[in-house]
């Protein structure tokens, strides 16, 4: 990685260089994570857990912007949070599945038990 975010990264190379300083798609990106629960940023996380979920729903949420880049792009005049879940919304009635999917980092504790 370049940066000390992924998510800067991501929208740089799947999006464009002109929208890594673009306020209203940051503020847009930053609702989209949040509606899910994903950390916004790397510094926000509190163990290595969230570091990868952040990557992890950054990655999703980016090739999501960049499949639909045409209808995101058209919500530019809407508030980044109503855009937000408009997103999502158009992103789960498109694909059935979550924008940013569910995250499951690791097995159950009591793997080792055998059946």
């Amino acid at each position: 990685m370049k940066d000390e975010n992924p998510l800067t990264d991501f929208i740089t190379e799947d999006l464009g260089s002109e929208y890594a300083n673009d306020e209203w798609l940051c503020l847009f990106v930053m609702e989209c994570l949040d509606i899910f629960g994903s950390p916004k940023s790397l510094r926000s996380c509190l163990s290595l857990e969230d570091e990868i979920y952040h990557t992890f729903s950054a990655a999703a949420l980016v090739l999501a912007m960049r499949e639909f880049k045409e209808d995101w792009e058209d919500m530019k005049d809407m508030d980044p949070l109503e855009a937000a879940y408009s997103f999502a919304e158009l992103y789960k009635s498109e694909r059935n599945d979550d924008l940013i999917p569910a995250f499951n980092p690791g097995v159950p504790e009591n793997n080792w038990e055998t059946a």
